[in-house]
């Protein structure tokens, strides 16, 4: 009977929503979606609905989100307004516009999304939809989300992934567009630390992702393993002097994370 209720506190512990928002491995995660569709098939002359939807099941109640949809040249708005306001919160949040294509071509539409709570957190997002449309035929291309950041407490993050990573200010990449199309981060100049006094004597290899701005300098970093107070101090000191080459995007530096191994000399 105890070993059951060890067993269950322990599962409570992990499942709870407090633990989950814990784990530094579920922070890159966006907590909302932003998405476009075609509800008829595009054609020229035709009157045609066009949907868009945020969703943001971690959200209160009392985010608002903001939307700003641009349509291109040549893309006659019916109805509908091309600035929505709404709760991402719970259910998705759905509206429509109507909109004629008036020539046969490619279309790109694009929108904007900014979602705010009453504690003061910041997300933004940017789309693209792109079409190509004829008077009997069309192509249309799944809706792209291009960026994917969040604002807390005065800094500003991109969503990568399994981390949150720092930025100076918004980049427009996604990193599901660095891991399709980029060149990752690479250590180009590294050294290893030492940590006297530590009392323990030989190397402690100590495991860390480090953020990695786009001039290739550190800008943050957590060990990925328990360690001594005094030799966590010392690889975050050598650290700040590494180096590295930065992540690229079709030639673009951009900010990155990435796991690296900094070896520590102890002598009691």
């Amino acid at each position: 009977m105890r070993r059951l209720l060890v067993v269950l506190l322990f599962a409570a512990l992990v499942l709870s929503p407090s633990a989950r928002a814990r784990a530094p491995e579920a922070e890159g995660q966006a907590p909302f979606r932003f998405s476009a569709w075609f509800g008829d098939p595009p054609r020229v002359g035709k009157q045609i609905r066009l949907w868009f939807s945020m969703a943001g099941m971690q959200f209160d109640t009392a985010a608002t989100g903001v939307a700003h949809i641009t349509l291109p040249p040549g893309l006659k708005l019916v109805s509908g307004d091309t600035l929505h306001v709404g709760q991402p919160a719970g259910r998705n949040d759905h509206w429509r516009l109507v909109v004629v294509p008036q020539l046969a071509g490619d279309y790109e539409i694009t929108g904007t999304l900014r979602i705010t709570s009453d504690k003061g957190r910041l997300d933004e997002a940017d789309l693209v939809f792109r079409c190509h449309i004829e008077a009997d035929t069309a192509a249309v291309e799944d809706s792209r989300v291009t960026r994917l950041e969040t604002v807390r407490h005065g800094q500003r993050y991109r969503y990568g992934g399994r981390y949150l990573v720092p930025i100076e200010a918004p980049e427009h990449v996604t990193q599901a567009e660095i891991e399709r199309s980029g060149t990752r981060a690479a250590i180009r100049a590294s050294s290893p630390g030492r940590c006297v006094n530590c009392g323990t004597k030989g190397t402690v290899e100590a495991r860390f992702v480090v953020f990695v701005n786009a001039t290739g300098s550190v800008v943050g970093a957590r060990p990925l393993q328990a360690l001594p107070p005094a030799v966590e101090r010392a690889a975050r000191d050598v650290l700040e002097g590494w180096k590295f080459e930065p992540t690229r995007v079709h030639g673009h530096p951009v900010s990155d994370w990435l796991r690296v191994t900094v070896r520590i000399d102890t002598d009691s």
